[in-house]
């Protein structure tokens, strides 16, 4: 989708504006940040699309119709058709120490790990400020190349930002547990090297001297990886949850008739360990808005009454208290609604319970 905005500021013809409208289409469909390529898209072509300002108003707003629009009409047949319903709502938890968290993994992307934390998020600083000053270096020589060089930078720059901004949004305002980590800023990767490489590439002269230099700079920044790339190769993928996967409470949940209805505070390792489903224990601070969870009580009675109403089984693995839901209700909390029995323990710790009757409310 960038390319074909970048494409589309060169020729300003039907058949790239038509493939960014499609972009823009599939981004959001395909994770909600995709609305960071569809503004992104917007800003750029509302700025720099060669036309007049009406026409360029016009592009911008039938790249935003085509973003929005098929999203519009999916969450319309989600909620309508398939009665399903949003599970964020709108809260504020902004992001705790914000900034520090983006130097410290953007510089990572471009510096060696083996630095200060301190020391390299300095030099990201700085080599974003040369960045931007690269532009104004380019934009004053005047010459038709280095011109759009310098948009060409600043465009990524656009998209990088619209990206973030969707990113933050998320994360302060409609999902706390979005975290802030190298798979959610993935696509600023390309746009952050791109972005400096082209700013290199524009102000070094001759271009030999630049892709020599550009090409070093390019080792330094991969070699961190190449030690666990080689690693992962030669010995394969290891599991942090091997132990808990291998063990005599996993084995037991595996053993259980199919059709049982298990009940967690540990749902993803228990599918991990024997790819059976579990409903997860009700939690008293809700996730995605960091807020009480007002309906606890009742969920933890609808789940007792569950557990008694299927024959289920309710898990306790206190060695895998890593992986417990955060606030998840306990085995304490269950006792105080309902009539818990002792089914199985195992030599690991683990234990299965079966809950035999509900109190009266």
């Amino acid at each position: 989708g960038v390319l074909l905005v970048d494409r589309l500021l060169h020729l300003h013809r039907r058949i790239p504006f038509i493939g960014v409208i499609v972009c823009a289409a599939a981004a959001p469909l395909i994770r909600y940040a995709g609305f960071g390529f569809v503004g992104g898209a917007a800003v750029v072509l509302v700025i720099w699309l060669p036309l007049n300002a009406s026409r360029r108003v016009l592009a911008a707003m039938a790249v935003v119709a085509g973003g929005v629009v098929p999203v519009a009409i999916w969450s319309t047949v989600t909620t309508d058709v398939m009665h399903g319903e949003s599970v964020r709502s709108i809260a504020v938890h902004w992001p705790y120490q914000l900034v520090p968290k983006l130097l410290y993994i953007v510089s990572g992307w471009l510096l060696p790990g083996s630095l200060d934390q301190g020391v390299r998020s300095a030099l990201l600083v700085i080599v974003l400020a040369l960045t931007g000053l690269s532009v104004f270096v380019l934009w004053d020589r005047g010459c038709t190349q280095s011109r759009c060089d310098a948009r060409r930078v600043t465009v990524l720059a656009v998209f990088a930002a619209a990206y973030l901004v969707v990113v933050i949004v998320t994360q302060g305002f409609l999902d706390a547990t979005t975290p802030l980590d190298n798979r959610i800023l993935l696509p600023l990767i390309p746009l952050v090297y791109l972005m400096i490489i082209t700013a290199m590439a524009g102000v070094i002269r001759p271009a030999p001297a630049a892709a020599v230099l550009i090409a070093a700079l390019c080792v330094v920044a991969a070699l961190p990886s190449i030690r666990p790339d080689v690693t992962l190769v030669r010995k394969g993928p290891t599991s942090p949850n091997t132990t808990f996967i291998q063990s005599r409470t996993m084995a037991a949940i595996r053993r259980l008739p199919p059709r049982t209805l298990i009940v967690s505070g540990i749902e993803d390792l228990v599918y991990t360990a024997t790819s059976r489903a579990s409903v997860r224990v009700p939690v008293r601070t809700e996730g995605t808005t960091r807020r009480p969870n007002t309906e606890f009580g009742i969920q933890l009675r609808q789940v007792a009454e569950l557990l008694v109403r299927r024959h289920g089984i309710f898990v306790v693995l206190p060695a895998a208290q890593g992986d417990f839901v955060p606030g998840g209700a306990t085995l304490a909390d269950l006792t105080t609604v309902a009539h818990v029995d002792l089914y199985r323990r195992l030599p690991d710790g683990g234990r299965l319970y079966r809950v035999t009757g509900v109190d009266a409310t």
